[in-house]
């Protein structure tokens, strides 16, 4: 198995995990039903997006590809960070808060989620495992 295969293995997988995230509850914070699962999902990406940037390095194909789709989203994260910026509370509008954690830091870990989905699930049957795990 190459170094490429071994990384699609652990992002594809990394990418799996998330949606039984909402199955996680940590009772020794103080919104269980949030912040935990908020927190395992930030950091999965984080550490996902770096064996993926490595991955875009090594391999053309895993690159996004340009699509309506994918110039949408863009422009939303742009007038997002623009709504961010010159909010009445940039930092607020930035970080959120732990009983929401929808600052415009969680919408850009949403948008990199995107990103890998997008460009490592090529195969339909990818796509399955995805759905069939949701």
């Amino acid at each position: 198995m190459s170094g490429n295969n071994i990384l699609i293995g652990l992002i594809k997988l990394g990418l799996l995990i998330v949606p039984v995230l909402p199955l996680v509850v940590t009772r020794s914070l103080y919104f269980p039903f949030i912040t935990g699962r908020n927190f395992i999902f930030r950091i999965l990406i984080e550490i996902l997006f770096v064996f993926w940037l490595w991955l875009m390095m090594s391999d053309s194909r895993y690159r996004p590809r340009a699509s309506l789709i994918l110039y949408s989203i863009t422009a939303t994260m742009i007038a997002l960070f623009l709504a961010t910026i010159f909010g009445l509370s940039p930092y607020r509008s930035f970080w959120s808060n732990f009983e929401r954690m929808e600052g415009f830091w969680g919408h850009w870990h949403y948008f990199i989620y995107f990103l890998m989905l997008a460009s490592i699930f090529k195969e339909k049957t990818d796509w399955y495992k995805f759905f069939g795990v949701s």
